[in-house]
């Protein structure tokens, strides 16, 4: 299964400055989506308390121990994942 999005660009240098320019802005835009997509998947391991079929007590500990998440971006992930909750779905147009 492949998770990289498509259009996915690898480094290549001597690219035209164009080419770099759509290049960063495409590589961005793969970050800023993988972002989103780890609060999701955080959030749904702590709602559904997941962490502790992975054998973990305690949402703090499984970030910390299975992801290696410092203090403070386990405390930014937690507040993310609640906000975004707290946010109104968009529906799509049909």
């Amino acid at each position: 299964m492949n998770f990289l999005p498509q259009k996915c660009l690898y480094f290549c240098p001597e690219k035209s400055a164009m080419e770099a320019h759509n290049a960063l802005k495409s590589a961005l835009e793969i970050k800023d989506a993988a972002h989103r997509c780890s609060l999701d998947w955080f959030g749904d391991i702590f709602d559904r308390k997941l962490y502790q079929e992975l054998g973990f007590s305690s949402m703090n500990r499984y970030a910390k121990e299975a992801q290696g998440f410092s203090d403070t971006k386990i405390g930014v992930y937690l507040k993310l994942t609640r906000d975004l909750q707290k946010l109104p779905l968009l529906k799509e147009k049909p």
